[in-house]
């Protein structure tokens, strides 16, 4: 993660570490591991929302028909 983030600043395309949000898949994954991209822990949330497509940590599409998103 460190390395994205040198290789991102070197160029001049810095990341909003305030937007930024880290999800797991999987099984057997540590959901309690931190990442410091910077001196900033990312937040870690079950659902992500990019580009109109939803993902969540179990990989289904339940919130999608209980709660739509905007």
């Amino acid at each position: 993660m460190f390395n994205y983030y040198s290789w991102s600043d070197r160029w001049l395309l810095r990341l909003n570490i305030n937007k930024c949000k880290i999800a797991f898949y999987g099984r057997d994954v540590n959901f309690e591991y931190k990442y410091y991209p910077s001196s900033t822990v990312l937040e870690s949330v079950d659902v992500i929302k990019n580009l109109g497509v939803v993902f969540n940590s179990e990989l289904s599409f339940v919130s999608l028909l209980i709660k739509p998103f905007d």
